[in-house]
């Protein structure tokens, strides 16, 4: 038994022992708005052909981009400390952003960039299967998306939750590929151009594949290496709520080989580069918070403030000969999430 429920059981505590927990009730409405905005810059470049190292001038590449997506769920019902059956309307899931391009002797290209999600509008029923131990989802009201089972049903954070019982002052670590679901909420969304970018795209370059990666680093899946660890560093009251404040430090690359989905996300205005292979390693570090509602069993709000490097292999064949680009990319990002109960 701990010193604090030791505390409690004699009455000398003013409050109830709070349990960090999820205990939304049946019927609860959330509303669940998360943003990535992410600054980069290009840093580094090196190119070969047949094997052979040959020099580079270092482009100019700087980029911003922003990604939203916003839900409302309404729990239907609630079992072993999580949502068992909910309703999920999609109600923004977009990106937005810039990158400029400027190489000597080829001037400066700009290029505004807005995607969507065919998800925008939709409502699914997601479900716990307790054997398989996943979530399951299927459309509602005859809505349709291709790529239900490559989207992340779990956005309650449920992954920052210890395994057992935790009071203020400890840690605990996070490991594995629910750290995905911190960097990339939602999972794939499928976000597409609304229309293609204006510019050269008949042909990608090299460097412009790169910078096409950067739209897909966030929900692109792939191998996750990297730990999360968690403190409960202190108890506030807030509108007469009590929540936990948690203290979150991130370190985690995302590793995936991205091919086709390049393509797919230009909508198919583009011709890949023959023999096209691009392969690339986001990875994140920093520091940040979630506050978790012990009296309504939820997430409040999280934000991570994060340094970024990302490196992009691009590899093509042309005539007979391999032709390799490495681009460095470091950045920052900021992830804000915000939970709102009606």
């Amino acid at each position: 038994m701990t010193a604090r429920t030791l505390l409690a059981a004699a009455g000398l505590l003013l409050l109830p022992v709070a349990e960090l927990g999820y205990r939304a009730e049946p019927g609860t409405r959330l509303t669940r708005t998360f943003a990535e905005r992410t600054r980069w810059e290009l840093v580094d470049a090196v190119e070969r052909v047949g094997g052979e190292e040959r020099p580079v001038e270092l482009p100019s590449v700087a980029a911003e981009l922003e990604r939203v997506l916003r839900v409302i769920d309404e729990v239907r019902a609630v079992d072993g400390g999580r949502p068992t059956a909910l309703v999920r309307a999609f109600e923004d899931a977009r990106l937005e952003g810039v990158v400029g391009i400027e190489v000597s002797g080829y001037g400066e290209e700009s290029y505004e960039l807005e995607q969507s999600s065919t998800l925008e509008g939709q409502r699914i029923a997601v479900a716990w299967d307790g054997d398989d131990e996943e979530y399951a989802a299927e459309t509602e009201g005859g809505g349709s998306f291709a790529g239900l089972e490559v989207l992340d049903h779990d956005l309650d954070l449920l992954f920052l939750l210890p395994d057992g019982e935790v009071e203020e002052g400890d840690s605990w670590t996070v490991e594995g590929d629910v750290l995905r679901s911190l960097v990339a909420p939602g999972g794939q969304l499928g976000l597409v151009f609304t229309s293609p970018p204006e510019g050269d795209f008949e042909l990608l370059e090299p460097l412009q594949v790169a910078c096409a990666s950067l739209l897909t680093a966030a929900e692109a899946a792939g191998e996750v290496d990297g730990e999360l660890e968690v403190t409960w560093a202190e108890t506030v009251e807030v509108d007469g709520e009590r929540r936990a404040l948690l203290e979150l430090e991130l370190e985690v690359t995302l590793s995936r080989d991205l091919g086709e989905r390049v393509g797919e996300v230009l909508g198919g205005a583009v011709t890949l580069p023959p023999g096209l292979r691009l392969a690339s390693d986001w990875e994140l570090e920093g520091e940040g918070v979630c506050a978790w509602s012990l009296d309504a069993g939820t997430a409040r709000s999280l934000r991570l403030e994060l340094d970024t490097t990302l490196a992009a292999a691009v590899t093509l064949s042309a005539y007979g000969t391999e032709m390799e680009s490495e681009y460095a990319l470091e950045g920052t990002t900021v992830l804000d999430f915000a939970f709102e109960a009606d």
